[in-house]
């Protein structure tokens, strides 16, 4: 998809409602879908044997991946955003179900710093104004045919236009902290090993059925290394920027 004059369609989402959608959905859908198994049980309607829980269990797989399908559709808003030398406008196409969100923009002199924070999903943009309001974008990387990445250049090419301006009245636009370079980070990084470590030494001694506690083991161990990669890496980038800035 091209631009058009600066002009970027994007499809942003909502992680908020994606999660609160995809818990009241698999909640009601799961619990009606036993109930009904067991009042088909109870009635001798159907008989109670590893065939029947089989197909429950396909039944709840459909389900949940339903759900799945329809989150995108709840979560979902797509965004018209105008990136120029004055600043950014943004029209909504489609607005996040149940949003009153308005059509604005912001003025380049509004914004103190921004910072793109990958996370686990999705990529967020967050803003912060000079007024202490903070916008927050969220681009899935599941998500195609629009033009994010056109976006995010033309968005970093009109700051480092910005910085380059030698008048004194421009105050250019810092690039702010992600999450995980902050030091609150580091201590949930922390803890988040020490967890491990104690579930690990229960499933080893204590845990009578060890192949569920490494099981569960194995996911707390994916999610962690995911998220200690980040806040290595972040807090390696800090300490080689301070050394730049020393040697210089």
């Amino acid at each position: 998809m091209e631009p058009n004059n600066n002009l970027y369609v994007v499809k942003f989402i909502s992680p908020i409602r994606a999660v609160v959608f995809m818990v009241l959905w698999c909640g009601i859908s799961i619990v009606g879908l036993f109930a009904s198994y067991e009042w088909l049980i109870s009635e001798e309607l159907i008989p109670s044997s590893t065939w029947t829980g089989g197909v429950l269990l396909c039944f709840a797989t459909c389900l949940i991946g339903i759900g799945y399908l329809l989150t995108w559709k709840v979560a979902l808003g797509i965004v018209a955003l105008r990136v120029d030398g004055e600043g950014m406008k943004w029209s909504w196409h489609r607005r996040y179900y149940l949003s009153l969100a308005k059509n604005r923009g912001v003025r380049w002199e509004e914004i103190d710093n921004y910072v793109f924070q990958p996370d686990y999903r999705y990529e967020q943009l967050k803003l912060r104004l000079r007024s202490g309001k903070t916008i927050r974008w969220y681009h899935s990387y599941e998500q195609k045919g629009d033009d994010y990445s056109l976006f995010v250049f033309g968005f970093k090419d009109q700051i480092a236009q910005r910085a380059l301006q030698s008048n004194a009245d421009v105050r250019p636009i810092a690039i702010g902290k992600t999450f995980y370079e902050t030091k609150l980070a580091m201590v949930l990084l922390i803890l988040l090993v020490a967890v491990c470590l104690v579930f690990l030494a229960a499933s080893l001694f204590i845990a009578k059925k060890r192949v569920m506690s490494f099981g569960i083991l194995t996911l707390m161990g994916s999610g962690m290394s995911y998220y200690a990669y980040h806040v290595i890496q972040a807090h390696r980038k800090k300490r080689s920027g301070v050394a730049h800035k020393i040697k210089r």
